[in-house]
């Protein structure tokens, strides 16, 4: 062989390299499937949420809304800002527009989808507050009647409650 077959050896050498390389970082049709996720329940199938009313009765303010079925909630309180999150699960909420959305220390509430199976309200304080009760109880009909109660608290006690649970 003479010396000007070297660069060609080099160059196909190379290239069949740069092809094998490019190749192996294709994925291999067929041997890897992704899995299919669930399919997120249809809308029409959430509980419902209506009729909320919230008031004040001296340190306390009362949250309630009817749900058309007993459903579990979480709640707890986060600081900066001050508010109480509820979770529950994915739920229609169809609380008229015109509703009462304040009383005492709280300023506001407001609810919606937070993930494909969970919902949230989250309900802003303007003084620290405990929760007091947060519960569906069923009622008639198989209904659920949702109940935040809170209370007026220290700042600490707030902070400390706060503090002790680390959520999204």
């Amino acid at each position: 062989p003479s010396r000007c077959d070297a660069p060609w050896r080099f160059r196909a050498l190379r290239s069949a390299l740069a092809v094998a390389c490019l190749l192996a970082s294709l994925p291999l049709a067929g041997l890897t499937q992704a899995q299919p996720k669930p399919e997120p329940r249809p809308q029409n199938e959430y509980p419902v949420a209506t009729d909320a009313r919230i008031e004040q009765s001296g340190e306390t303010v009362r949250l309630t809304m009817m749900l058309s079925s007993a459903v579990t909630v979480d709640a707890w309180v986060q600081a900066a800002p001050d508010r109480v999150i509820v979770e529950l699960p994915s739920t229609n909420f169809q609380i008229q527009a015109s509703s009462k959305r304040s009383a005492g220390f709280v300023s506001g509430y407001r609810f919606g989808l937070f993930t494909a199976d969970k919902a949230r309200i989250i309900i802003d304080l303007a003084q620290p507050a405990a929760i007091a009760r947060a519960e569906v109880k069923t009622v008639r009909g198989g209904f659920g009647e949702l109940t935040i109660e809170l209370k007026k608290t220290a700042r600490a006690d707030f902070l400390a409650e706060a503090g002790k649970v680390l959520r999204p």
